[in-house]
């Protein structure tokens, strides 16, 4: 019993944490992302993504942190069996996310959706030929949604920069 309540107080810390953090966040967020031009659209301003990931976060992070206080377990009631988890799929994915994210600014953010999709889709176990054809239906989506008709264009990646001395 004194290692759940040591748990709970545990997971309740964390989450105050992230809700101060993703507080602090929203709140330093207009000094730290430029201001875009004023006849711009609210979706095609620069700090329009990131306010709604961090809002989402502090959203996540409240609901969490009040069913903690409310007395709710920590785990909602789901024990994991050691001998059942499995931490390299959950590694594999944490490394994967951060890659698609140094990829992103390196191929660009279409280039890089592409090959995470494609990279999961394998990791998965999909047939090579699914995993190629869904990756560039879902980069195709996305350019046709973000650059098409929202019109968020976005920036050049770093190789191209690098390759043409721009």
């Amino acid at each position: 019993m004194a290692f759940e309540v040591r748990r709970r107080r545990i997971a309740t810390a964390a989450a105050g944490a992230f809700a101060v953090l993703a507080a602090g966040l929203v709140a330093a967020s207009g000094k730290q992302i430029a201001a875009s031009a004023s006849a711009e659209a609210w979706y095609a301003s620069s700090a329009f993504f990131p306010r709604l990931a961090l809002g989402l976060m502090l959203a996540g992070a409240l609901a969490h942190l009040a069913r903690l206080l409310a007395g709710a377990r920590a785990d909602a009631g789901e024990e994991i069996d050691a001998d059942s988890s499995a931490p390299r799929p959950a590694l594999f994915a944490v490394l994967l996310f951060a890659g698609y994210a140094l990829a992103a600014l390196w191929i660009g953010f279409i280039a890089a959706t592409a090959l995470f999709a494609f990279v999961l889709l394998l990791a998965l176990g999909w047939p090579l030929r699914f995993a190629l054809i869904f990756a560039a239906i879902a980069a195709g989506a996305l350019y046709a949604v973000f650059v098409l008709a929202l019109g968020i264009w976005f920036p050049a990646p770093q190789l191209l920069r690098w390759v043409s001395g721009g």
